[in-house]
């Protein structure tokens, strides 16, 4: 491996014979060792004299030698800790905590170049010295750094959607330019209940209507029947898609590719018997398809949920959601009851079960 890297380093050294180039190498590691060992002393010894004069920005106090040894010694438990829990993964980590305040337990990093110490972004809860330091992105696939990184959520609504698109499409052939859009063959009325997710109706909204989704679906097989997709109908999506949702404001999830009851229960059920309280993270979803990644972990009463495209970058490029445990599974739990007696209910009035793959 190191000749390899010797090799990329300079076009002129692959014309050294092979016997001279291992005489350089054996002859420079006795000098390059040394070496590097005084350097990594000499840094050591300036951050020492940097932790000394830097006070911390919370409470004040001087950091000092004891808050690196007490960074050593966390940094080395967390890493320890992503190597327990993921035994097959390689990381690539970058060592952003330095120092943690031993008044107050704030965290720090720092600049080699600018012998500067900055606090950690993620470090404002008081006394937390488990917090890992955070930004706007994630370094790595840590749930000691991105959970707690994660954006709170305190008002939301957990349940399941069925879509409901008010129309009847299908592809068309590819243009000249190899790509395939999509036409509207038939409008379908759509029931009227509340349609509070994009595109679709929870079940808190469904429960003693299903008549009314029933009469939709209807129409909606009537149309493709009508137009000669009868093979649509083979399949769930995109007009019998079901999807479980997390709302606010806005929608807050994506759950792209899901568009099943028994996806959307998986969900559910996993938010539902996941430890509330888990003192350690523990993770309860990672699922990827097609560009698509999702990652749901909890710990210390909350459960964080993180998508991104896997396709366009490696590690999510935003910190996520995060909601209070108790309360989501205090959702989730009557949203699959709820979904379970819907499901129930088309499948008997329609002889057929749609929402499912077979």
């Amino acid at each position: 491996m190191l000749m390899a890297a010797c090799e990329c380093y300079h076009a002129g050294m692959r014309r050294l014979p092979l016997p001279l180039l291992v005489l350089i190498i054996l002859i420079a590691f006795p000098v390059a060792i040394p070496i590097g060992i005084a350097s990594w002393i000499w840094d050591r010894r300036r951050m020492r004299a940097a932790a000394e004069r830097t006070h911390c920005e919370r409470c004040g106090a001087t950091l000092g030698v004891a808050s690196l040894r007490r960074a050593d010694t966390e940094w080395a438990k967390r890493v320890a800790a992503l190597l327990d829990a993921r035994p097959t993964m390689r990381f690539r980590m970058v060592r952003s905590l330095w120092a943690i305040c031993e008044a107050c337990g704030a965290e720090y990093d720092y600049d080699f170049r600018s012998r500067i110490f900055r606090r950690g972004a993620g470090s404002d809860g008081p006394g937390d010295p488990d917090k890992a330091s955070a930004s706007s992105t994630i370094p790595n696939l840590d749930d000691r750094v991105w959970l707690p990184a994660a954006r709170p959520i305190e008002d939301f609504v957990c349940d399941v959607s069925f879509r409901v698109d008010g129309k009847l499409t299908t592809l068309r052939d590819a243009d000249a330019s190899g790509r395939r859009g999509s036409v509207v063959l038939a409008e379908i009325v759509p029931p009227e209940l509340p349609r509070r997710a994009p595109g679709g109706i929870i079940t808190a909204d469904i429960v003693g209507h299903t008549e009314a989704l029933v009469a939709y679906y209807r129409r909606l097989i009537a149309a493709a029947e009508e137009a000669g997709l009868t093979d649509q109908l083979q399949r769930p999506f995109p007009h019998f898609a079901v999807k479980p949702v997390i709302m606010a404001d806005t929608e807050l999830t994506e759950f792209a590719w899901y568009d099943t009851v028994s996806e959307a229960g998986a969900v559910l059920r996993a938010i539902i018997t996941c430890p509330l309280d888990a003192s350690e993270p523990q993770e309860i979803l990672d699922d990827l398809e097609q560009g698509w990644r999702g990652r749901m972990t909890v710990w210390r009463g909350r459960i964080g949920l993180v998508e991104w495209n896997w396709e366009q970058t490696a590690l999510p490029p935003t910190s996520g959601y995060s909601f209070d445990a108790a309360k989501l599974a205090s959702q989730a739990n009557p949203a699959l009851q709820r979904l379970e007696a819907i499901h129930r209910e088309l499948v008997q009035a329609l002889g057929r079960d749609y929402w499912n793959y077979r």
